[in-house]
Formats: structure tokens, sequence, C-alpha cells
């Protein structure tokens, strides 16, 4: 995805020789660029791992992003907490 300010690029690192198998990981770079000043900000997280073997077989790896995981379900419990207290609160308050 390109655009003027937000550029999303996947892009492969150094391959690692371990004995016959070959490892080439991958990653998300996201960036954006302010428009009108210098300088932006740049997200990078591990995508996927290329594994290439001796037979010629090859086989993608997933990394999941843990982190993402742990942001959304802290922001689902901040959402539920503050449902919770409204609906306490309005109960005190017909009381």
């Amino acid at each position: 995805m390109q655009s003027r300010w937000l550029h999303v690029d996947t892009n492969a690192g150094q391959p690692v020789q371990i004995g016959g198998t070959k490892i080439i990981p991958f990653a998300r770079v996201v960036r954006f660029e302010f428009p009108g000043a210098m300088g932006g900000l740049i997200w990078n997280r591990p995508l996927s791992l290329l594994v290439k073997k001796e037979d010629g077989s090859e086989s993608v790896l997933d990394i999941p992003d843990v982190t993402r995981q742990a942001q959304l379900a802290l922001l689902a419990f901040g959402l539920l907490g503050g449902i919770l207290i409204s609906f306490v609160f309005s109960f005190i308050r017909k009381r």
C-alpha cells in the first residue's frame, strides 16, 4: 500500500543457513511521513519465516503479533470496565 504519506512494505531479511536448512525472515514496515515536516513514524514487525529444506520443500511459518493481541485485550477490558462503571453509577443514582 502506497500513498503520499503512508508506506507499507514487506521486506526479506538476510538468509540464515543452519545445516541443510535455509531460513529467510520477512518483516512488515509501516512508515508515516508527516506532511510538511521532516521526519515521521516507522513501525517494524516480524511477519513470517520462509524455511527451505535440503530436499527442496518450502514452508512458511507465520509469527503471531502477541503485542497487538495484548493491546486489543487491554482495550476491550478498558471498554468493558467503563461500561460497567457507568451502569453501577446510574444504578446508584437511581437509588
